[in-house]
């Protein structure tokens, strides 16, 4: 079962949006680095990192619980943007991106 994650799709979009995370929260104040940065940072490389770890499984059991560890992730993301755009640090077009 054991696969190239670089030929996956999903795992070259999540690498893309972990980079943007990387990017966006360089505009954050310097008081969150220890906080909301590092959270967002841990979590955005999480999900290609959790992508590349689940294609090296060789059962598709292995494969998918890495794939829902990669998804965690993303939901994880999703409420530190939300949070991000309610403390004002990102602007209404960065969040809808």
């Amino acid at each position: 079962m054991a696969r190239n994650y670089r030929d996956l799709e999903v795992w070259r979009l999540s690498y893309d949006l972990s980079l943007s995370f990387y990017k966006l929260v360089e505009k954050f104040p310097k008081k969150e680095s220890d906080n909301l940065i590092s959270q967002i940072r841990r979590a955005a490389s999480s999900v290609p990192v959790n992508i590349a770890e689940g294609c090296s499984r060789f059962s598709k059991n292995g494969f998918l619980q890495f794939l829902s560890y990669a998804y965690g992730s993303c939901k994880e993301l999703e409420v530190l943007l939300m949070m991000s755009r309610d403390l004002g640090y990102i602007n209404i077009e960065d969040y809808n991106i």
